[in-house]
């Protein structure tokens, strides 16, 4: 039998003018092929014509030859009956697999399949020695050319598989031999194939133990002088998988978190990759998933060190966060994850600008909800309105180390909104013409910035254009809400500024403020403070002073540190 042990293809050439000895049993072989093979051989061409490929395969079953059919994408078609013994034949000839192909199915031809199985069941079938591959019948003329083959038109060229023949086991090592390997070889992929060669086939579960405290201990290199979890991980995972017994699981789970562990309460800012090997540990011990308590004990242990961690560590307490996010336990839970963050976020933002950010860009990235990626952007936005220092430090962090490509929206939006609120009213409007597909509330900044350059005709031009989309809409969500508020809050100003030169300009101003009102009531949402401080100064114009203190009251019962309201009431 013709063996290797890469499984790699022979060429073979069949010769139909066989020795006139054999002429009877060719005209015996043709005459039963045609009773007996007319579907298989049908079966054959019809695939190499529809797929251009069909391979024959014979395997050793319970000591007989079976034969099967495979199509061109390696799908078996199932068994096949072989009266004839041709997966017999091709097992005493060493082949494993021929496949007929062809690159012109006009050209394929079932007597070409016929004329291989013939030379296969007599003596026509001969390896041709050095021969390259390539396939089946005259259509390759040109390829066997390039191929040194002779070309002769009693002649086949296909492509025949070897069989693999099976090489004795190595032979078992002792716990000595397996230490010594061990202490030198720095692929755990490599130690684990050795002991699953040499090692697990050999011995008994009971007479594992002395190999298992070797691997246990490579474990533990890995980690500490290594500084390679992820091989370390391998090992552990490796000897859990053997199922030796309970206490041996329960060992590796308790040296597992207590490495974790270790790698987390030792963190600091310099040793990131201490904080990536502890979540790359706990999150192998979540995934054995041995029981939802064990699960539950390491989603709290992650957001124990994240809550310890936060103000001192801010990146390493995200990776933790996000890591516990990855696992998806609910979306109850997930909610809960986000609002921790957002909560360490609101309280690190004054004295640390760039965390506060990076907490919220985390959060929007994670794409919880819609409603909850506004809620970031409505946070930041508020923020920055009351702080021109927090504006300043968040446009240099934002205009540095973050990659917006994924999401040019949000980049937009609040680099926009960190340049209105810095006066760049100028670098508001182009940061939002860049973007592709300007949203209504990117438009209603622009019309904002426009408005503050007094450019008053193009703003109302825009803002009238987003109201028109939304007013007729009874319920919004929050997003378009926004942009409608913020619309007719811009026309409103925009109609106060015009009304200084001409009154008739004031009562448009009041009837956009208060269709504010009325849309915020009418969707349940709080009337946003700069309606009611323009129905001040719209009043306050008109001469009409109760009603605009009114207003003015109504603007500090929303926002108590409102400046313009508490200046206009004789408080600032």
């Amino acid at each position: 039998m013709i063996t290797t042990i890469d499984n790699k293809a022979i060429k073979a050439v069949i010769r139909t003018q066989t020795p006139r000895p054999l002429m009877g049993a060719i005209v015996m072989l043709r005459h039963q092929l045609a009773s007996l093979w007319p579907v298989f051989t049908s079966h054959i061409y019809n695939e190499i014509c529809q797929y251009g490929q069909c391979v024959i395969i014979s395997e050793e079953r319970s000591g007989q030859s079976q034969l099967y059919l495979e199509d061109a994408s390696g799908k078996r078609l199932g068994a096949v009956a072989d009266p004839l013994g041709i997966a017999q034949r091709m097992h005493e000839k060493g082949v494993g697999k021929i496949k007929f192909t062809d690159s012109d199915t006009s050209s394929c031809s079932a007597a070409s399949i016929e004329k291989t199985l013939l030379a296969l069941l007599s003596d026509g079938f001969q390896p041709v020695p050095g021969a390259s591959l390539y396939c089946l019948d005259d259509i390759y003329t040109d390829t066997a050319t390039e191929q040194g083959l002779p070309i002769l038109s009693d002649t086949t060229y296909f492509e025949a598989q070897k069989t693999r023949e099976k090489s004795p086991p190595p032979p078992p090592l002792s716990a000595q031999e397996f230490r010594s390997l061990v202490q030198k070889n720095r692929s755990a992929a490599n130690i684990l194939q050795i002991f699953d060669l040499r090692v697990a086939p050999h011995y008994s579960r009971s007479e594992l133990r002395p190999f298992i405290i070797v691997l246990m201990n490579r474990a533990k290199d890995f980690n500490i002088n290594d500084r390679n979890p992820d091989s370390a991980i391998k090992i552990w995972l490796a000897v859990y998988s053997l199922n030796i017994s309970d206490e041996e699981n329960q060992r590796i789970i308790l040296t597992m978190m207590d490495v974790a562990n270790r790698f987390a309460n030792n963190l600091s800012s310099k040793e990131d990759r201490n904080i990536k090997a502890a979540i790359k540990i706990w999150l192998a011990i979540y995934k054995l998933n041995i029981s939802a308590e064990r699960n539950q004990r390491i989603m709290l242990t992650m957001m124990d060190v994240a809550n310890k961690i936060n103000e001192k560590d801010v990146e390493s307490a995200i990776k933790i966060w996000l890591a516990v996010y990855s696992l998806n336990i609910s979306d109850e839970e997930n909610q809960r994850i986000i609002l921790t963050m957002m909560d360490v976020a609101n309280r690190i933002k004054e004295k640390d600008t760039p965390a506060s950010l990076s907490i919220w860009l985390a959060v929007h990235e994670l794409n919880f909800s819609n409603e909850q990626n506004q809620r970031v952007i409505r946070t930041i936005m508020d923020v920055a309105s009351k702080s021109k220092e927090f504006c300043q430090e968040a446009l240099d962090f934002l205009s540095g180390e973050p990659d917006f490509s994924t999401n040019p929206y949000f980049y937009a939006r609040i680099m926009a909104g960190l340049n209105y609120y810095l006066g760049n009213f100028e670098a508001t409007i182009q940061l939002i013409d860049s973007a592709q597909r300007p949203e209504p509330s990117l438009l209603t900044g622009k019309a904002d910035a426009l408005r503050k350059l007094r450019r008053f005709e193009e703003a109302i031009t825009i803002s009238s254009a987003i109201i028109e989309q939304f007013a007729s809409r009874q319920t919004l969500p929050p997003e378009e809400l926004d942009a409608l508020e913020s619309a007719l809050c811009c026309r409103g100003y925009c109609y106060l500024e015009k009304g200084r030169s001409n009154a008739s300009f004031i009562q448009p101003a009041i009837t956009d403020f208060e269709e504010v009102v009325k849309i915020a009531q009418r969707n349940n949402s709080s009337v946003p403070p700069r309606a009611y401080t323009g129905l001040g100064y719209a009043y306050k114009a008109l001469g009409d002073q109760v009603k605009s203190q009114q207003a003015f009251a109504q603007a500090l019962e929303t926002d108590p540190d409102n400046v313009k309201a508490l200046k206009s009431i004789g408080c600032g």
